[in-house]
């Protein structure tokens, strides 16, 4: 058999089509590996995300309670509150909208306890259904007041 003969035999296009057929499965190993990486990268960001905004709830949350913890430690204390508001049947404050953008947050306070002692509660949330609680706990002890922090939900 001469080379001639073999070259024309009917399987003429065989290694190009085992060239294409390769080129095709590399090509689809990529592009999965590429949507996976896509897919996951999406998911993190939306996982930052949400820590973010929950960070940014607690951060104001905190930062509302230790105002009124400044405030009651810093002259008169729990005394003048108890005086003329009667923190012993607790003080609510309404539901404030305190940030429109990026999304709506509410502010909550309240404060509860005696002339000794009280606690004050503050929550925050949001329009997606995020909210934080965070309560200080005063004791008076002697002239100054030792103060606790507690997370809630």
């Amino acid at each position: 058999m001469s080379l001639r003969k073999i070259s024309r035999s009917r399987h003429r296009g065989a290694a190009l089509l085992i060239i294409v057929l390769i080129g095709f499965i590399l090509l689809f190993i990529i592009s999965g590996i590429a949507i996976s990486i896509a897919w996951k990268t999406m998911r993190v960001e939306g996982w930052q995300t949400q820590n973010i905004e929950r960070r940014r709830l607690d951060y104001i949350a905190r930062t509302a309670a230790n105002l009124v913890v400044e405030e009651i430690s810093s002259d008169k204390g729990v005394t003048s509150f108890d005086n003329s508001l009667k923190i012993s049947d607790g003080i609510s404050a309404d539901k404030k909208l305190i940030f429109d953008d990026p999304q709506k947050t509410y502010l909550t306070l309240s404060i509860k306890g005696s002339s000794s002692y009280c606690t004050i509660t503050s929550v925050v949330s949001a329009d997606n259904g995020e909210k934080v609680t965070v309560s200080a706990n005063m004791i008076k002890s002697g002239d100054t007041y030792i103060t606790t922090w507690r997370n809630g939900k």
